[in-house]
């Protein structure tokens, strides 16, 4: 005939290697060995002491309507320092006003 025919090649599956075999690096000890061994450092605890101290006052006067109270608090560590203070006046003033008889009526 007068034309060409075209044939598709044959299917040939593409060729698969398995993987090489995993080797494990091998070891070996270091050639030298330390001078000397020595204990941990000693730490210090976690919890350190504290120093505290606290102070309270009270004044009254004379006819106790009049307070000064006074609260302080202290505490010290080896890494911090705090101080509180309260002072509260109290200062219920009598009022003195002069006493009056009730009218005629109402008695």
């Amino acid at each position: 005939p007068g034309y060409a025919t075209y044939a598709a090649p044959a299917y040939a599956a593409p060729a698969y290697h398995a993987p090489a075999a995993y080797a494990a690096p091998a070891y070996a000890a270091p050639a030298y060995a330390p001078a000397a061994y020595h204990a941990a450092p000693a730490y210090a605890p976690l919890a350190s002491t504290a120093v505290g101290a606290t102070a309270q006052s009270t004044v009254r006067s004379l006819d106790g309507n009049s307070v000064v109270s006074q609260y302080s608090k202290a505490v010290d560590t080896a890494f911090s320092s705090v101080r509180k203070y309260d002072t509260r006046v109290s200062n219920d003033g009598v009022a003195i006003a002069p006493a009056y008889h009730a009218p005629a009526a109402y008695a």
